[in-house]
């Protein structure tokens, strides 16, 4: 699956884990005194770069299928363009509607960093009930470095499993 979009996705999920790794550097040397403004700019901008490698993703997929003139954005738009029971369409939409996945969690990240607050009010507010259950669970908040880390590592094997997959075809 070599199409133009294949590096683009790759490299905005580079560029994202460096935000991450720099973050992470920045906590260990600074500890508590990181303010809070550099880490949102590292939470956002991790998560941005995840969310337009998600969006050249959707693209690269479109353009394996042959429909190299699109312009996608969402998850939607490729199951209108390729139908619902494509393979991967299928599959991404189970992951999507899966509470604590990668694909899950970045959609909704991605919600709540693009609109206004007010708009994003409900996203937020699972990401406050979701927060309080992980950090029971496993001792994370959704939106903390080792949560982001996981979603973009989980992002980076399942699109090197996929294109595994389609280079075999």
């Amino acid at each position: 699956m070599n199409n133009k979009w294949q590096a683009h996705t790759s490299e905005k999920l580079f560029l994202a884990e460096l935000q991450l790794n720099e973050w992470g550097a920045q906590l260990r040397e600074q500890g508590d005194s990181l303010s809070q403004p550099i880490q949102t700019s590292f939470k956002q901008a991790s998560m941005l770069l995840s969310s337009l490698g998600w969006e050249s993703l959707l693209n690269e997929l479109a353009e394996y299928h042959q429909h190299k003139n699109s312009q996608l954005i969402n998850l939607k738009q490729l199951e209108s363009l390729l139908g619902k029971d494509t393979p991967e369409v299928a599959y991404l939409s189970g992951v999507a509607s899966t509470p604590e996945s990668w694909l899950y969690d970045l959609i909704g990240f991605e919600q709540r960093l693009k609109q206004p607050e007010s708009r994003a009010s409900d996203y937020a507010a699972l990401l406050a009930k979701d927060a309080l259950i992980t950090a029971s669970a496993h001792s994370e908040p959704v939106d903390s470095l080792a949560n982001l880390q996981r979603i973009v590592g989980e992002f980076k094997v399942y699109l090197r499993e996929l294109r595994e997959r389609m280079s075999e075809w």
